[in-house]
């Protein structure tokens, strides 16, 4: 995490000394400093314990939406530095699986996923581009950090019980997990995008990788009274990376009517 600061803080000293001795870039003039964006992240990083072919138990990788504007403070001839706000919506997907082997007088398996009403995380990125002419339009080199908030969030228990009807005892599958980075985290973002000028409005697209420097999830499980396997338990987390797609849209400036 160290590195990916200091890089940072040295891309942005050399954004500033750039503006100071080159003109404001042509085609940022045309168009006002704040964008409004928006896209979609798809988040991975699951990881459990092993466990027997006949079980299963983890988080899902899942798609969020996300809202939110950059506003450009410093533009120049080949970098850009800006700073943003943005909303998205925090999930949590348990997908858990027990063959019918492991359950007693039952002829199916059963797989389940449980979907959690989900939170919202607030990100304030700041982001330094290099910016570079091509022939379909401004290609973009950037990287940055982004700090962010969650919701408060407190542990989380799950059981599902399973019991067929010839049969006093049941299968149970239980699960208790908790949010790691509440309420503030860090994370590292790298990416490429294109600037696409237009009469009107400018569109900026983006797509990045988005590095977490802690677990989003962290929790333990256990399958009990299995048919074949003894009681199970084990650890699970999802570590939160993520990789999508964002859009930017620049208003063009009101020219001024000359006299």
């Amino acid at each position: 995490m160290s590195k990916i600061y200091y890089l940072f803080i040295l891309c942005f000293l050399l954004a500033i000394s750039k503006s100071r001795s080159q003109e404001t870039t042509s085609f940022f003039n045309d168009y006002n400093k704040l964008s409004f964006q928006f896209g979609v992240s798809r988040y991975i990083g699951a990881e459990t314990t092993p466990l027997p072919p006949t079980l299963d138990y983890k988080f899902r990788n899942y798609t969020s939406p996300q809202l939110g504007f950059y506003y450009d403070v410093l533009q120049t001839n080949t970098f850009n530095f800006k700073v943003g706000l943005s909303a998205l919506l925090v999930r949590e997907f348990i997908e858990y699986r027990i063959d019918d082997d492991e359950l007693p007088n039952i002829n199916r398996s059963i797989h389940l996923y449980v979907e959690g009403a989900g939170t919202i995380r607030v990100n304030l990125p700041m982001t330094v581009e290099y910016i570079i002419d091509s022939n379909i339009g401004k290609l973009n080199l950037n990287g940055g950090l982004i700090v962010g908030f969650n919701e408060e969030y407190s542990y989380t228990f799950y059981q599902h019980n399973i019991r067929a009807n010839s049969s006093s005892e049941f299968t149970s599958a239980t699960s208790v997990f908790e949010r790691k980075t509440a309420p503030w985290y860090l994370n590292g973002q790298v990416g490429v995008g294109m600037y696409f000028p237009f009469k009107g409005f400018m569109l900026r697209t983006n797509i990045y990788y988005n590095m977490a420097f802690q677990k989003l999830y962290e929790g333990e499980f256990e399958f009990t009274n299995l048919e074949q396997s003894p009681d199970t338990s084990g650890k699970f987390s999802f570590k939160g990376n993520s990789y999508g797609i964002e859009f930017s849209i620049y208003l063009a400036k009101k020219k001024k009517k000359q006299l």
